[in-house]
């Protein structure tokens, strides 16, 4: 045998018995757990945790889950002829904003989350002034109006054509439920608000940012400056003129993101604010626990914040995570762990983990 052969018989030697040295990378395991053994007929589009369910809109699904995340409800929705933003979820009513036909005629549905047979259905042409006002469902901002925090309340952004200047209308409306909770006894129009100091855009990026029921008042972020309303309808600016995020809360303290990269805090619950010197990552946020999360908009991967508020780093995510603006839209916790909902299915991981920069 020559020296080349010998030097390849060596070689498969080597080879043949290290080869369980020689393997691919084992892949990484999921840090999420897929919930639901199904996925829904289209994206979800909210997601509430209650103290005893957690509840998910999609637009023609409602769906509750009990403590062990077993599926309790799978109500089908009928699709309209046009849908109007994101439904709205609060622990006993929902809303969607619709139009049913081909008409104008723009409708606010409000259902029971614990009776099936149990709606109201507005018309918003019940609630202009007079003949020649021409209200319009916003459906630009991040959450299509808010409930209170009881889900008693529910306000309305709309937009008043009807002038050579659109205006902000908003209509706070009243939810009666009898005692059992699962009958809608009444709804009716508690206060009509007219927001004339922001500017009123037809286009999300001239308009409305978003809208938040925040430690006991309504506050509406946009571009143009913002608006803080109590329950009963009483208005005022705390931050004018300047581009405004997202508002949310910790403990006592109410904090506004700004578009650049700036932080605003208040320490009397939103009647004024103040500017942070140092500049911070945050812009829509989403709060499950004591963690703030943040995204630019909806179907971004969320981010995760860090106790300063400064810098915010992208959460760790699936392989087969998609990267479409149908993903990314709530994240919130429940029973010791965080949900999210990632296009039509949702996970679920008991720790946030994030990637390295």
């Amino acid at each position: 045998m020559n020296r080349f052969q010998t030097f390849i018989a060596l070689l498969f030697i080597v080879l043949t018995t290290n080869a369980c040295l020689i393997r691919p990378p084992e892949p990484e395991a999921d840090i999420w757990i897929k919930t639901l053994d199904f996925e829904t007929i289209t994206p979800f589009e909210h997601m509430l945790a209650t103290p005893t369910e957690l509840l998910l809109l999609t637009r023609d699904e409602f769906l509750r889950l009990n403590i062990n995340k077993e599926l309790i409800e799978r109500r089908p929705l009928n699709l309209p002829f046009r849908f109007l933003g994101r439904p709205m979820l609060s622990e006993n009513v929902f809303v969607r904003l619709t139009r049913l036909d081909q008409a104008e005629n723009q409708s606010i549905e409000f259902h029971s989350t614990k009776n099936p047979t149990e709606k109201v259905i507005l018309n918003l042409l019940d609630y202009v002034l007079d003949t020649d006002e021409n209200l319009i469902i916003d459906a630009n901002p991040r959450y299509t109006g808010a409930f209170n925090a009881t889900g008693t309340e529910y306000l309305l952004p709309t937009i008043n054509f009807s002038g050579l200047e659109r205006k902000y209308v908003f209509l706070l409306f009243s939810i009666e439920l009898d005692p059992s909770k699962t009958i809608i006894e009444e709804v009716n129009l508690k206060k009509r608000i007219e927001v004339n100091e922001l500017p009123a855009g037809l286009f999300s990026n001239d308009g409305l940012a978003n809208i938040k029921h925040v430690n006991g008042f309504y506050y509406i972020s946009s571009l143009n400056g913002t608006a803080r309303i109590s329950s009963n309808g009483d208005l005022t600016y705390p931050i004018p003129q300047l581009p405004i995020f997202d508002f949310f809360a910790q403990k006592d303290t109410v904090f506004a993101a700004g578009f650049g990269n700036d932080l605003h805090l208040s320490l009397d619950n939103g009647a004024t604010f103040a500017k942070r010197d140092s500049m911070t990552d945050i812009q829509m946020v989403e709060t499950a626990d004591d963690l703030i999360f943040t995204h630019q908009a909806n179907g971004f991967p969320f981010r995760l914040t860090d106790p300063m508020k400064m810098n915010a780093k992208e959460v760790s995510r699936n392989m087969d995570f998609p990267d479409d603006f149908a993903a990314y839209r709530n994240i919130v916790f429940f029973r010791n762990e965080y949900f999210i909902t990632v296009q039509k299915e949702l996970f679920h991981t008991g720790i946030i983990e994030v990637e390295d920069d």
